[in-house]
């Protein structure tokens, strides 16, 4: 079971783009490695780390994910988190999972 908000501080990165052309398994570890470091610059001694997709309409990397289309073989390992719009990921060397948020970028006109 994860922390709640309330149990311990959450490190977030709220606008992330993962597209087919990336190497999605090395964008998830990456994101990770860079939300742990912050974590650490913060002093912070636990955290959750988390990221929130920033998907275009025609890009669905979130269902990819889930689905386990996309990573196979990469050293994670992906989870429902019980919720439909998250996933825990286990990264390979790393005691805290990944929490991955599902999204939509949306475009307004100012």
């Amino acid at each position: 079971m994860l922390p709640t908000p309330t149990d311990t501080a959450w490190v977030v990165d709220t606008h992330v783009h993962l597209y087919r052309c990336y190497d999605i398994a090395a964008a998830i570890q990456a994101a990770h490695a860079n939300l742990e470091g912050l974590a650490r610059n913060l002093g912070l001694k636990s955290f959750v780390p988390a990221v929130c997709l920033t998907e275009r309409f025609d890009h669905h990397i979130f269902s990819e994910l889930k689905q386990g289309r996309v990573v196979r073989g990469s050293g994670l390992t992906i989870e429902e988190s019980g919720h439909p719009a998250g996933l825990v990921v286990q990264v390979r060397g790393r005691a805290m999972p990944l929490i991955l948020l599902a999204g939509r970028q949306l475009v307004t006109m100012e």
